[in-house]
């Protein structure tokens, strides 16, 4: 059960992703990434009381990477979540 929450709060988080960046074509504003930054952390930090919280340890690792990263666009960071997110998605999944 705990997996299975954790799955779908994660994927959740992913689909958001892709879905603002499919509306934007791609190109999101500093402001777009924020607000789905914000989500996603609150999503990792339930993530995180369910029994993983290497999940979410490692995603702010990401996370403070890539917002430190001032040559990104919104967008890269973005998918560079995004990517994190998926692995995640992989381990949970077995």
């Amino acid at each position: 059960m705990r997996n299975k929450f954790a799955f779908d709060a994660i994927k959740d988080v992913i689909d958001a992703g892709f879905e603002l960046l499919g509306r934007s074509q791609y190109i999101i504003s500093d402001e777009q990434f924020t607000l789905w930054c914000d989500y996603s952390m609150k999503m990792l930090a339930l993530v995180s009381k369910y029994g993983h919280p290497a999940i979410e340890v490692n995603y702010l690792r990401v996370l403070l990477s890539v917002r430190s990263n001032h040559n990104l666009t919104a967008s890269q960071k973005l998918s560079s979540c995004i990517d994190y997110l998926i692995e995640a998605l992989k381990i949970l999944a077995n």
